[in-house]
């Protein structure tokens, strides 16, 4: 018994300190993308980027840069989910006066529980860390705005349509892409390339 619950403590610890791990990842991404960005105003307020060329090519550099960022960070927020998830149903399991007796049963009863827990967030953006997600994207999609609207030769109207249209289309493609992660995660369960259902990783643990 006492084994049972150290093997559950060590994994508890594990998940704890993978999600602070995570989100520390992910807010140095975030203040890279910004001092990145802040170098980029910098560069236009200097008049350093007067050659159009140039010009076009840094701002569709910072949009692809926003991009991979939003990627990485959406990432970050799938394992912090599924480590807090996996914390929690730990500090569940522990509280309970019966633990399973083999490695398999524990990690059968810990995925059942943190399947249980599937369609507990359908408002995904009453977390605050999808709500930063989602923030984040929608500010690294600045530059398509400043790109456009700093084209010479180009009509308002042309400016308008160019700018939102790349607007809706960066925005929609990564949205889709944290709104599909979130319910996979939310799932408590991920599918490998055969088709079989695996948990996290972490309680991934055979016998």
């Amino acid at each position: 018994m006492e084994q049972r619950i150290e093997i559950l403590k060590m994994i508890f610890t594990q998940s704890s300190e993978y999600t602070r791990e995570q989100a520390k990842k992910r807010d140095n991404f975030i203040s890279i993308y910004f001092v990145l960005f802040v170098a980029y105003l910098g560069f236009l307020s200097s008049n350093v980027l007067q050659d159009k060329t140039m010009f076009i090519i840094t701002g569709v550099m910072m949009v692809m840069i926003g991009a991979f960022f939003s990627l990485i960070i959406i990432n970050l927020r799938c394992w912090i989910l599924q480590y807090a998830s996996c914390a929690r149903v730990i500090s569940a399991q522990l509280l309970e006066d019966s633990i399973p007796d083999s490695p398999e049963a524990i990690k059968q009863a810990l995925w059942e529980k943190v399947k249980s827990r599937s369609g507990n967030n359908k408002k995904i953006f009453r977390s605050v860390g999808n709500v930063i997600s989602a923030a984040f994207i929608f500010i690294s999609s600045t530059p398509i705005f400043i790109t456009a609207f700093r084209i010479q030769g180009l009509s308002m109207l042309m400016k308008i349509i160019i700018s939102t249209s790349g607007f809706l289309v960066y925005t929609v493609i990564l949205m889709f892409s944290l709104v599909r992660r979130m319910k996979e995660v939310d799932s408590g369960e991920y599918t490998d390339r055969n088709g079989e259902k695996h948990p996290t990783w972490i309680i991934d643990f055979d016998s």
